[in-house]
């Protein structure tokens, strides 16, 4: 049994409206409950039916690079339940390791979505049209972060250094608006050694 699901997706704007999955809902994984990767890249995906994961309980992998999210707003996608009975309300941390949103046209992203992944170790927002960062909750499993290639003017590294208590690789672009002396200035305030990723060829792929 394949604990992974890759939809190959290969969107096209010549596709008939019919062949795009235009709302990921929650019949995946009321399925393939077992599924521990997703791939659902490039498949023309704008928006989330509520729940949509919350029955992939050991869900560690998800991809939703180049789809055409515009906002992410919180429907309970990542917050699963200790029990199945309607009656229990008790919510189970998430498994999610790695989360890709590259690609998308991001402008706005509930911090709230974020609240349920205390485990996540990656996190891909780069390639975005995001102005400002979402004010995330401590996340001390966090070790890598891709934001390069959005719409930021500044960033608080320090205080994002102090949500990601581990946090060791945080890539940003030069495509930002964020010059690079800035980004220098800034790293003179952390506490301990962070490797920052600012080039320019990787970034604009």
């Amino acid at each position: 049994m394949s604990k992974k699901i890759d939809f190959g997706g290969r969107f096209d704007t010549e596709r008939k409206k019919n062949e795009i999955m235009k709302t990921f809902t929650s019949e995946l994984c009321d399925e393939f409950y077992f599924v521990e990767q997703i791939y659902a890249e490039n498949l023309g995906i704008q928006d989330f039916e509520k729940g949509a994961f919350r029955n992939c309980e050991n869900l560690q992998e998800l991809r939703l690079a180049k789809n055409h999210l515009e906002s992410l707003t919180d429907l309970n996608l990542f917050r699963f339940r200790e029990s199945r009975a309607k009656c229990d309300v008790t919510m189970k941390k998430s498994k999610l390791r790695i989360l890709d949103l590259s690609g998308n046209k991001l402008s706005f992203i509930d911090p709230a979505v974020f609240e349920p992944l205390t485990s996540l170790e990656e996190l891909n927002l780069s390639q975005n049209e995001l102005e400002t960062l979402p004010e995330f909750k401590s996340m001390p499993e966090m070790k890598k972060l891709l934001i390069g290639g959005n719409q930021f003017t500044d960033l608080d590294l320090p205080k994002l250094h102090e949500k990601f208590v581990d946090l060791e690789y945080l890539e940003i672009c030069p495509n930002t608006r964020i010059e690079n002396s800035r980004i220098l200035q800034l790293l003179n305030y952390l506490r301990r050694p962070l490797r920052i990723d600012t080039n320019e060829k990787e970034c604009s792929k």
